[in-house]
Formats: C-alpha cells, sequence, structure tokens
C-alpha cells in the first residue's frame, strides 16, 4: 500500500511487530523508497527496545500500547507539525 500511495501518504503508523516481515525490515524499505516520511512507531514492547529507530533527526516517533486516543493525536499532531 506504501508503495502504490507513497506521495499520498502524510504520516505512517507502524506497528514493530508484525506477521512475516519484522517493523524494522519494513521501516528501512520505507526510508529507502520516501526517507522524509514521518512515521510513529508502535509496540507493546518499550521504548528502549526500539529507541535506535527513534529520533527527530529521523522524524520517527514512538508510542506505547496500549496508549489513549488522545495520546495518539498529540503524537500524530506533534509529528505532522515537526
Amino acid at each position: 500500500a506504501f508503495r502504490e500511495r507513497i506521495e499520498d501518504i502524510d504520516l505512517v503508523i507502524l506497528d514493530m511487530i508484525l506477521p512475516g516481515a519484522g517493523g524494522k525490515e519494513v521501516l528501512d524499505t520505507m526510508r529507502t523508497l520516501r526517507p522524509g516520511v514521518p512515521v510513529l512507531l508502535t509496540s507493546g514492547y518499550s521504548r528502549e527496545y526500539f529507541g535506535e529507530f527513534v529520533g527527530e533527526e529521523k522524524r520517527t516517533r514512538f508510542i506505547q500500547k496500549p496508549y489513549s486516543m488522545e495520546e495518539l493525536a498529540r503524537e500524530v499532531r506533534s509529528l505532522l507539525d515537526a
């Protein structure tokens, strides 16, 4: 879906634990195809587990499950505004 609509996507919410391909592989592929796209990583695992993928210069943030809709909205807005 990302490849098909690459220019229409303003932000990606990506679960890091995926069946088949892991979140890291998906993130790497997206970064290769469109380096600047903002990405909000999510997982039930802690932030420390995915810290190497997160950073302002990477336009990537992390939100741990479970999260509220308010937390999700705040992170999405912050990434879009950055």
